[in-house]
Protein backbone atom coordinates (compact mmCIF):
# COMPACT_ATOMS: atom_id res chain seq x y z
CA UNK A 1 0.00 0.00 0.00
CA UNK A 2 1.13 3.46 -0.76
CA UNK A 3 1.98 5.44 2.09
CA UNK A 4 0.36 9.15 2.71
CA UNK A 5 3.04 11.76 3.57
CA UNK A 6 2.03 14.86 4.52
CA UNK A 7 4.85 17.99 5.19
CA UNK A 8 4.65 20.25 7.80
CA UNK A 9 7.14 23.23 8.74
CA UNK A 10 9.13 21.76 11.53
CA UNK A 11 12.01 23.54 12.30
CA UNK A 12 13.26 24.20 8.92
CA UNK A 13 12.77 20.83 7.42
CA UNK A 14 11.31 18.45 5.60
CA UNK A 15 9.57 15.50 7.47
CA UNK A 16 8.27 12.24 6.10
CA UNK A 17 9.98 9.32 4.15
CA UNK A 18 13.29 9.80 1.70
CA UNK A 19 11.33 7.39 -0.44
CA UNK A 20 11.01 9.40 -4.19
CA UNK A 21 7.47 10.93 -4.10
CA UNK A 22 5.52 13.30 -5.60
CA UNK A 23 6.09 16.70 -4.36
CA UNK A 24 3.68 19.80 -3.94
CA UNK A 25 4.87 22.92 -2.79
CA UNK A 26 2.78 24.98 -0.95
CA UNK A 27 3.44 28.59 0.12
CA UNK A 28 1.79 32.19 0.95
CA UNK A 29 0.52 34.15 3.81
CA UNK A 30 -2.34 33.90 6.80
CA UNK A 31 -4.75 32.46 4.69
CA UNK A 32 -2.14 29.42 3.01
CA UNK A 33 -1.56 28.67 6.74
CA UNK A 34 -5.76 28.67 7.28
CA UNK A 35 -5.69 26.34 4.35
CA UNK A 36 -2.96 24.59 4.44
CA UNK A 37 -2.85 21.49 6.01
CA UNK A 38 -6.90 20.69 4.94
CA UNK A 39 -5.10 21.71 1.25
CA UNK A 40 -2.07 19.15 1.66
CA UNK A 41 -4.21 16.40 2.81
CA UNK A 42 -6.34 16.68 -0.08
CA UNK A 43 -3.38 16.94 -2.75
CA UNK A 44 -2.31 13.83 -0.58
CA UNK A 45 -5.19 11.88 -1.20
CA UNK A 46 -5.32 12.77 -5.02
CA UNK A 47 -1.79 11.94 -5.72
CA UNK A 48 -2.38 8.65 -3.62
CA UNK A 49 -5.11 7.88 -5.97
CA UNK A 50 -2.62 8.21 -9.01
CA UNK A 51 -0.99 5.32 -6.49
CA UNK A 52 2.57 7.73 -6.10
CA UNK A 53 3.51 8.85 -2.47
CA UNK A 54 3.19 12.40 -1.56
CA UNK A 55 5.59 15.50 -0.10
CA UNK A 56 4.87 18.63 0.85
CA UNK A 57 7.15 21.88 0.69
CA UNK A 58 5.59 23.86 2.90
CA UNK A 59 6.11 27.55 4.08
CA UNK A 60 4.25 30.48 5.19
CA UNK A 61 3.78 33.19 7.32
CA UNK A 62 1.14 35.84 8.08
CA UNK A 63 0.70 39.33 6.70
CA UNK A 64 3.81 39.15 4.01
CA UNK A 65 3.76 40.89 0.77
CA UNK A 66 4.93 39.11 -1.93
CA UNK A 67 8.39 41.16 -2.02
CA UNK A 68 9.13 38.68 1.01
CA UNK A 69 9.83 35.99 -1.45
CA UNK A 70 11.21 38.39 -4.46
CA UNK A 71 13.42 40.90 -2.40
CA UNK A 72 16.79 39.76 -0.97
CA UNK A 73 16.58 43.18 1.51
CA UNK A 74 13.06 42.24 2.72
CA UNK A 75 13.53 41.73 6.54
CA UNK A 76 11.68 38.50 6.19
CA UNK A 77 13.64 36.78 2.40
CA UNK A 78 15.37 34.09 4.86
CA UNK A 79 12.55 33.11 6.74
CA UNK A 80 10.43 32.61 3.18
CA UNK A 81 12.11 32.48 0.35
CA UNK A 82 15.57 31.01 1.70
CA UNK A 83 13.41 28.52 3.79
CA UNK A 84 11.80 27.73 0.67
CA UNK A 85 14.88 27.09 -0.91
CA UNK A 86 16.39 24.89 1.40
CA UNK A 87 13.64 22.76 1.51
CA UNK A 88 13.13 22.21 -2.49
CA UNK A 89 16.96 21.68 -2.84
CA UNK A 90 16.71 18.67 -0.27
CA UNK A 91 13.41 17.46 -2.06
CA UNK A 92 15.70 17.33 -5.40
CA UNK A 93 18.64 15.49 -3.85
CA UNK A 94 16.28 12.94 -2.67
CA UNK A 95 15.46 12.57 -6.37
CA UNK A 96 11.83 13.06 -6.20
CA UNK A 97 9.47 14.41 -8.73
CA UNK A 98 8.19 17.72 -8.33
CA UNK A 99 4.43 17.87 -9.50
CA UNK A 100 3.12 21.44 -8.75
CA UNK A 101 3.32 25.02 -7.18
CA UNK A 102 0.17 26.08 -4.97
CA UNK A 103 0.23 29.84 -4.05
CA UNK A 104 -2.31 31.98 -1.69
CA UNK A 105 -1.15 35.31 -1.02
CA UNK A 106 -2.46 39.04 -2.04
CA UNK A 107 -3.91 40.59 0.44
CA UNK A 108 -0.89 42.16 2.18
CA UNK A 109 -0.23 43.54 -1.41
CA UNK A 110 -3.39 45.35 -1.78
CA UNK A 111 -1.79 49.24 -1.85
CA UNK A 112 -0.88 51.75 -4.06
CA UNK A 113 1.39 49.19 -5.77
CA UNK A 114 -1.07 46.42 -6.69
CA UNK A 115 0.05 47.51 -10.53
CA UNK A 116 3.21 45.58 -9.86
CA UNK A 117 1.61 42.01 -8.85
CA UNK A 118 1.50 40.09 -11.99
CA UNK A 119 4.68 40.82 -12.93
CA UNK A 120 5.74 39.92 -9.29
CA UNK A 121 3.75 36.72 -9.30
CA UNK A 122 5.42 35.79 -13.09
CA UNK A 123 8.74 36.40 -11.61
CA UNK A 124 8.18 34.56 -8.13
CA UNK A 125 6.51 31.71 -10.30
CA UNK A 126 9.63 31.34 -13.01
CA UNK A 127 11.66 31.32 -9.85
CA UNK A 128 10.09 28.63 -8.37
CA UNK A 129 10.08 26.59 -11.81
CA UNK A 130 13.87 27.70 -12.11
CA UNK A 131 14.78 25.69 -8.32
CA UNK A 132 13.26 22.89 -9.55
CA UNK A 133 14.31 22.74 -12.97
CA UNK A 134 10.72 22.04 -13.94
CA UNK A 135 9.74 24.93 -16.47
CA UNK A 136 6.55 23.73 -17.08
CA UNK A 137 5.42 22.92 -13.57
CA UNK A 138 1.72 24.08 -12.80
CA UNK A 139 1.22 26.46 -10.80
CA UNK A 140 -2.04 27.12 -8.92
CA UNK A 141 -3.06 30.49 -7.78
CA UNK A 142 -5.65 30.88 -5.42
CA UNK A 143 -8.14 34.58 -6.13
CA UNK A 144 -7.91 35.83 -3.00
CA UNK A 145 -11.44 36.64 -1.76
CA UNK A 146 -14.51 38.59 0.41
CA UNK A 147 -13.01 40.52 3.24
CA UNK A 148 -13.63 42.87 5.97
CA UNK A 149 -10.13 44.52 6.37
CA UNK A 150 -9.26 46.59 3.12
CA UNK A 151 -11.50 49.95 4.17
CA UNK A 152 -10.54 52.34 1.72
CA UNK A 153 -8.99 49.97 -0.64
CA UNK A 154 -11.67 49.30 -2.78
CA UNK A 155 -9.90 49.23 -6.11
CA UNK A 156 -6.27 48.28 -4.51
CA UNK A 157 -7.83 44.65 -3.64
CA UNK A 158 -9.81 44.11 -7.08
CA UNK A 159 -6.55 44.91 -8.96
CA UNK A 160 -4.64 42.07 -7.14
CA UNK A 161 -7.52 39.62 -8.08
CA UNK A 162 -7.14 41.01 -11.65
CA UNK A 163 -3.59 40.29 -11.63
CA UNK A 164 -3.98 37.21 -10.51
CA UNK A 165 -6.54 36.02 -13.11
CA UNK A 166 -4.69 37.88 -15.78
CA UNK A 167 -1.17 35.65 -14.77
CA UNK A 168 -3.21 32.52 -14.89
CA UNK A 169 -4.33 33.77 -17.98
CA UNK A 170 -1.38 34.71 -20.10
CA UNK A 171 0.50 31.51 -18.40
CA UNK A 172 -0.35 28.09 -20.25
CA UNK A 173 1.18 25.79 -17.33
CA UNK A 174 -0.86 27.60 -14.70
CA UNK A 175 -4.89 27.97 -13.19
CA UNK A 176 -6.71 30.54 -10.79
CA UNK A 177 -9.00 28.66 -8.62
CA UNK A 178 -10.99 31.77 -6.22
CA UNK A 179 -12.07 32.20 -2.93
CA UNK A 180 -14.25 34.80 -2.85
CA UNK A 181 -16.99 33.20 -2.06
CA UNK A 182 -14.83 31.12 0.56
CA UNK A 183 -16.86 31.87 4.26
CA UNK A 184 -14.18 33.62 6.15
CA UNK A 185 -14.44 32.92 10.14
CA UNK A 186 -13.27 36.27 11.40
CA UNK A 187 -14.20 40.28 10.57
CA UNK A 188 -10.71 40.39 8.28
CA UNK A 189 -9.96 38.39 5.66
CA UNK A 190 -9.14 34.59 7.17
CA UNK A 191 -10.89 31.57 5.79
CA UNK A 192 -12.75 29.46 8.43
CA UNK A 193 -13.08 25.19 7.98
CA UNK A 194 -15.62 25.39 4.97
CA UNK A 195 -14.38 27.95 3.39
CA UNK A 196 -10.49 25.96 3.45
CA UNK A 197 -12.77 23.00 2.43
CA UNK A 198 -14.04 24.50 -0.76
CA UNK A 199 -11.07 26.40 -1.99
CA UNK A 200 -8.96 23.03 -1.37
CA UNK A 201 -11.39 21.32 -3.15
CA UNK A 202 -10.99 23.41 -6.46
CA UNK A 203 -7.20 23.33 -6.20
CA UNK A 204 -7.47 19.27 -6.13
CA UNK A 205 -8.96 19.95 -9.72
CA UNK A 206 -7.03 22.18 -10.71
CA UNK A 207 -3.92 19.71 -9.45
CA UNK A 208 -5.61 16.91 -11.26
CA UNK A 209 -5.86 18.73 -14.23
CA UNK A 210 -2.93 20.33 -14.72
CA UNK A 211 -0.43 17.43 -12.80
CA UNK A 212 -2.37 14.27 -13.44
CA UNK A 213 -4.25 15.18 -17.03
CA UNK A 214 -7.27 14.06 -16.28
CA UNK A 215 -9.52 16.35 -18.90
CA UNK A 216 -12.47 16.23 -16.86
CA UNK A 217 -11.34 17.81 -13.57
CA UNK A 218 -13.26 21.41 -13.44
CA UNK A 219 -13.10 24.52 -10.58
CA UNK A 220 -15.91 26.52 -12.29
CA UNK A 221 -16.39 28.56 -14.79
CA UNK A 222 -14.23 31.28 -16.44
CA UNK A 223 -14.52 34.94 -18.14
CA UNK A 224 -13.76 34.52 -21.37
CA UNK A 225 -15.19 37.86 -23.14
CA UNK A 226 -18.05 40.70 -23.10
CA UNK A 227 -19.60 42.26 -25.69
CA UNK A 228 -22.83 44.42 -26.48
CA UNK A 229 -25.33 42.61 -27.33
CA UNK A 230 -26.20 45.51 -30.21
CA UNK A 231 -25.72 49.11 -30.73
CA UNK A 232 -28.12 50.20 -28.30
CA UNK A 233 -25.33 49.82 -25.50
CA UNK A 234 -27.85 48.71 -23.12
CA UNK A 235 -26.91 45.23 -22.95
CA UNK A 236 -23.47 43.27 -22.72
CA UNK A 237 -23.30 39.65 -23.12
CA UNK A 238 -20.52 37.99 -20.90
CA UNK A 239 -19.61 34.32 -22.19
CA UNK A 240 -17.51 32.15 -20.24
CA UNK A 241 -15.29 28.53 -20.62
CA UNK A 242 -14.84 25.52 -19.33
CA UNK A 243 -18.35 25.78 -18.66
CA UNK A 244 -19.73 22.46 -16.48
CA UNK A 245 -23.56 21.74 -18.03
CA UNK A 246 -24.57 25.04 -17.75
CA UNK A 247 -23.88 28.49 -15.63
CA UNK A 248 -26.25 29.00 -12.78
CA UNK A 249 -26.75 32.16 -10.78
CA UNK A 250 -26.89 30.38 -7.29
CA UNK A 251 -30.41 30.68 -5.66
CA UNK A 252 -31.05 33.03 -8.51
CA UNK A 253 -29.58 35.58 -6.76
CA UNK A 254 -27.37 37.87 -9.90
CA UNK A 255 -24.90 39.75 -8.44
CA UNK A 256 -21.31 41.12 -8.23
CA UNK A 257 -21.40 42.59 -11.87
CA UNK A 258 -20.93 46.53 -12.57
CA UNK A 259 -19.73 48.96 -15.24
CA UNK A 260 -17.12 51.77 -14.84
CA UNK A 261 -17.84 54.74 -17.70
CA UNK A 262 -13.82 56.14 -16.59
CA UNK A 263 -12.00 53.71 -14.43
CA UNK A 264 -9.60 51.61 -16.22
CA UNK A 265 -6.64 48.74 -15.77
CA UNK A 266 -4.18 49.22 -18.15
CA UNK A 267 -2.43 46.58 -20.17
CA UNK A 268 0.05 45.59 -19.36
CA UNK A 269 -0.91 46.12 -15.52
CA UNK A 270 2.64 47.33 -14.10
CA UNK A 271 2.14 50.38 -16.53
CA UNK A 272 -0.75 51.45 -13.01
CA UNK A 273 1.40 53.98 -10.58
CA UNK A 274 -1.26 54.12 -7.82
CA UNK A 275 -3.61 51.72 -7.23
CA UNK A 276 -5.14 53.74 -4.61
CA UNK A 277 -5.45 56.96 -6.62
CA UNK A 278 -8.13 55.01 -8.79
CA UNK A 279 -10.83 56.43 -6.19
CA UNK A 280 -13.62 54.46 -4.42
CA UNK A 281 -15.32 52.16 -6.59
CA UNK A 282 -18.55 54.23 -5.46
CA UNK A 283 -16.91 56.60 -7.66
CA UNK A 284 -17.70 55.41 -11.16
CA UNK A 285 -19.61 51.62 -11.07
CA UNK A 286 -23.02 51.22 -12.68
CA UNK A 287 -25.12 48.25 -11.54
CA UNK A 288 -27.27 46.09 -14.20
CA UNK A 289 -30.97 46.71 -13.33
CA UNK A 290 -31.23 43.06 -14.06
CA UNK A 291 -30.00 40.03 -16.07
CA UNK A 292 -30.55 36.10 -16.71
CA UNK A 293 -28.75 33.01 -18.08
CA UNK A 294 -29.06 33.22 -21.97
CA UNK A 295 -27.78 29.95 -22.50
CA UNK A 296 -25.08 27.22 -21.47
CA UNK A 297 -22.28 29.77 -21.33
CA UNK A 298 -24.05 33.41 -21.40
CA UNK A 299 -25.50 35.17 -19.61
CA UNK A 300 -26.88 38.86 -20.48
CA UNK A 301 -26.69 42.04 -18.50
CA UNK A 302 -29.29 44.56 -18.88
CA UNK A 303 -28.47 48.58 -17.85
CA UNK A 304 -30.81 51.90 -17.83
CA UNK A 305 -28.51 53.52 -19.77
CA UNK A 306 -26.74 53.44 -23.17
CA UNK A 307 -23.47 53.05 -22.02
CA UNK A 308 -19.86 53.92 -23.11
CA UNK A 309 -18.05 52.81 -25.69
CA UNK A 310 -15.31 52.19 -23.89
CA UNK A 311 -17.06 51.13 -20.63
CA UNK A 312 -15.29 47.98 -18.55
CA UNK A 313 -17.19 45.87 -16.89
CA UNK A 314 -16.25 43.80 -13.50
CA UNK A 315 -17.49 41.24 -11.23
CA UNK A 316 -16.59 40.20 -8.21
CA UNK A 317 -14.74 43.24 -7.55
CA UNK A 318 -16.49 43.73 -4.43
CA UNK A 319 -16.67 46.86 -2.12
CA UNK A 320 -15.35 45.56 1.64
CA UNK A 321 -17.50 46.50 4.75
CA UNK A 322 -16.48 49.15 7.51
CA UNK A 323 -15.52 48.65 10.75
CA UNK A 324 -16.75 50.85 12.80
CA UNK A 325 -20.90 50.92 15.11
CA UNK A 326 -22.62 51.70 11.42
CA UNK A 327 -20.75 49.34 9.49
CA UNK A 328 -22.12 48.11 6.07
CA UNK A 329 -22.86 44.14 6.03
CA UNK A 330 -22.39 42.12 2.61
CA UNK A 331 -25.86 40.09 2.15
CA UNK A 332 -24.81 36.08 2.43
CA UNK A 333 -25.29 35.57 -1.54
CA UNK A 334 -22.63 33.21 -3.82
CA UNK A 335 -23.16 34.65 -7.10
CA UNK A 336 -22.06 32.94 -10.70
CA UNK A 337 -21.30 28.70 -11.20
CA UNK A 338 -22.01 26.51 -13.24
CA UNK A 339 -22.81 22.35 -12.52
CA UNK A 340 -19.98 21.44 -10.67
CA UNK A 341 -20.87 24.00 -8.23
CA UNK A 342 -18.02 25.68 -8.26
CA UNK A 343 -17.70 29.57 -8.41
CA UNK A 344 -16.68 31.98 -11.19
CA UNK A 345 -13.09 33.71 -10.81
CA UNK A 346 -13.31 37.78 -10.22
CA UNK A 347 -12.59 39.49 -13.39
CA UNK A 348 -11.93 43.58 -13.20
CA UNK A 349 -12.23 46.53 -15.53
CA UNK A 350 -12.16 44.23 -18.46
CA UNK A 351 -12.81 45.74 -22.04
CA UNK A 352 -16.22 45.20 -23.67
CA UNK A 353 -16.55 44.70 -27.12
CA UNK A 354 -18.20 46.19 -29.98
CA UNK A 355 -21.75 43.70 -31.22
CA UNK A 356 -19.76 40.93 -33.60
CA UNK A 357 -23.82 39.69 -34.11
CA UNK A 358 -26.94 41.73 -33.11
CA UNK A 359 -28.99 39.50 -29.66
CA UNK A 360 -32.43 40.24 -30.04
CA UNK A 361 -33.13 41.46 -26.79
CA UNK A 362 -36.88 41.91 -27.08
CA UNK A 363 -38.99 38.91 -25.35
CA UNK A 364 -36.02 38.16 -22.79
CA UNK A 365 -37.05 38.61 -19.24
CA UNK A 366 -34.84 40.35 -17.78
CA UNK A 367 -35.21 38.14 -14.47
CA UNK A 368 -35.05 39.49 -11.23
CA UNK A 369 -33.03 38.13 -8.14
CA UNK A 370 -36.37 37.82 -5.79
CA UNK A 371 -39.57 39.81 -5.00
CA UNK A 372 -38.28 42.21 -3.18
CA UNK A 373 -35.21 43.90 -4.94
CA UNK A 374 -35.33 44.56 -8.81
CA UNK A 375 -32.06 43.15 -9.00
CA UNK A 376 -29.73 42.15 -6.59
CA UNK A 377 -26.44 44.12 -7.13
CA UNK A 378 -23.97 43.93 -4.47
CA UNK A 379 -20.44 44.15 -5.32
CA UNK A 380 -19.64 40.85 -3.30
CA UNK A 381 -20.02 37.52 -3.69
CA UNK A 382 -18.90 36.21 -0.26
CA UNK A 383 -20.27 34.02 2.45
CA UNK A 384 -19.84 35.82 5.98
CA UNK A 385 -19.93 34.63 9.38
CA UNK A 386 -23.16 34.57 11.90
CA UNK A 387 -21.82 37.86 13.07
CA UNK A 388 -21.57 39.59 10.11
CA UNK A 389 -24.65 37.90 8.25
CA UNK A 390 -26.77 38.51 11.95
CA UNK A 391 -25.53 42.08 12.65
CA UNK A 392 -27.92 41.98 15.47
CA UNK A 393 -25.07 40.26 17.58
CA UNK A 394 -22.41 42.51 16.88
CA UNK A 395 -24.56 46.41 16.38
CA UNK A 396 -27.00 45.36 18.46
CA UNK A 397 -30.19 45.42 15.43
CA UNK A 398 -33.18 43.38 15.96
CA UNK A 399 -32.61 39.85 13.48
CA UNK A 400 -36.06 41.37 11.79
CA UNK A 401 -34.95 44.90 11.26
CA UNK A 402 -31.09 44.52 10.14
CA UNK A 403 -31.96 44.24 6.40
CA UNK A 404 -33.93 47.70 6.26
CA UNK A 405 -31.28 49.41 8.25
CA UNK A 406 -27.95 47.88 6.36
CA UNK A 407 -29.76 48.17 3.09
CA UNK A 408 -31.25 51.62 1.30
CA UNK A 409 -32.60 51.85 -1.91
CA UNK A 410 -30.46 53.77 -4.46
CA UNK A 411 -31.58 55.15 -7.98
CA UNK A 412 -31.35 51.78 -10.48
CA UNK A 413 -34.76 50.70 -8.72
CA UNK A 414 -34.70 48.86 -5.43
CA UNK A 415 -31.15 47.87 -5.58
CA UNK A 416 -29.50 47.86 -1.83
CA UNK A 417 -26.59 50.14 -1.22
CA UNK A 418 -23.64 49.55 0.87
CA UNK A 419 -22.04 52.94 0.71
CA UNK A 420 -24.26 55.40 3.00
Amino acid sequence: MMRFIATLLVGGMISGSISAADVWIFSGQSNMKAIGGQAQRAVGQLVKKHQREFRSVYVAQSGKPIEAWLDSSHRDYSKLWKALEQKVIQAKTEKNRFKGFVWYQGESNANENAGQYQKQLTELVQRIRKLTDQPSLPAIIVQIGSATAYSGKDWAAATIREAQRRFARDDAHSAIVTAIDAEIKDLTVHLGKSGAEIVSSRIVAAADRLAYGNAKATWGPHFQRASFANKSRRQIIVEFTEVQQKLKLSEGWLAGFGVSQKTTLPEPLSKLKDATAMGQLTNDFLYPIGGRVLDEKRLILFFDRALSSSSRLSYGAMRNAHYGPHRRWNLEISGLRDGSGHQAPAFVLVPIQSATKEVKVEGIKTGTANEKWTQIAVNCVGRFPPAVTKPSEVAGLKSENWRQAYWNPVSSGLTPNLFD
